[in-house]
């Protein structure tokens, strides 16, 4: 805990499962490695440890115990960070502040400042998406509701998957995704990335808007609503008949 309480001044944090900035794995086997020859030799004392943790980089007694902080319920209760809470108000007056670190610092140490700076733009991406492809703004532009906005969703990311794809194989002469349609991020949940969403982030609003009713005009004109109609009357009454059985 007391730990933690030091690497969050550089926007980390440390717990059991290792190092991590914004879900990103930075260290996973952080907690439980030796922390060198004086952490291995142990402690007399708590204020020994105590002046030993001060020497952290990391290590702001402002920052780490400003006076006007109100501890939670379970914090209150561990005798030993109560009492580094102490020593550190104790250091607060004395001294400039350190340095300190960064968590770009931190990002470049740990050689994942490119796979951050990936995760940040999967999830500007994907916030895009949730933006500009609401199924609200779906509903106003079409004046649909209901199952017809879902099927106009779900045409208008196959019509992006399938221009993403063709596209990048153009370019490249490989597929764009894997067959999952997701990205190689996709080990980062929420992060994972599908083409229509990379394909979007590169649209304004008001050509997502065009995209959509260009969509929603092809399914009428080829009869694709009227198909899906059918489909999901037989898909209800082959429920209700087994219901009935």
């Amino acid at each position: 805990m007391i730990l933690n309480l030091l690497v969050r001044g550089a926007g980390l944090t440390l717990n059991v499962h290792g190092l991590k900035v914004r879900g990103l794995a930075l260290d996973p086997h952080c907690h439980g490695r030796r922390r060198g020859e004086r952490w291995a030799a142990g402690f007399a004392t708590q204020r020994e440890l105590f002046e030993w943790v001060a020497t952290s980089r990391l290590f702001d007694a402002r920052r780490v115990a400003p006076t006007d902080r109100v501890l939670g319920r379970g914090a209150q209760r561990r005798e030993m960070y109560q009492s580094f809470l102490e020593h550190a108000r104790a250091r607060a007056g004395s001294g400039a502040p350190p340095a300190g670190i960064t968590q770009d610092d931190a990002l470049r140490f740990f050689g994942r400042d490119a796979e951050h700076a990936a995760l940040l733009r999967a999830s500007r991406v994907k916030q895009h998406a949730r933006e500009t492809f609401a199924g609200r703004r779906i509903e106003e532009w079409t004046g649909m509701h209901g199952l017809p906005v879902k099927w106009v969703m779900d045409a208008a990311r196959r019509k992006l998957e399938r221009e993403a794809a063709a596209a990048h194989s153009s370019l490249t002469g490989v597929p764009a995704m894997p067959a999952d349609g997701k990205s190689a991020l996709s080990r980062y949940e929420p992060f994972a990335m599908c083409a229509w969403e990379v394909a979007l982030s590169e649209m304004s609003v008001d050509e997502v808007r065009s995209l959509v009713l260009e969509v929603k005009g092809e399914m009428e004109r080829t009869g694709e609503f009227e198909a899906l109609w059918e489909k999901e009357r037989e898909r209800k009454a082959s429920k209700q008949k087994v219901a009935q059985e």
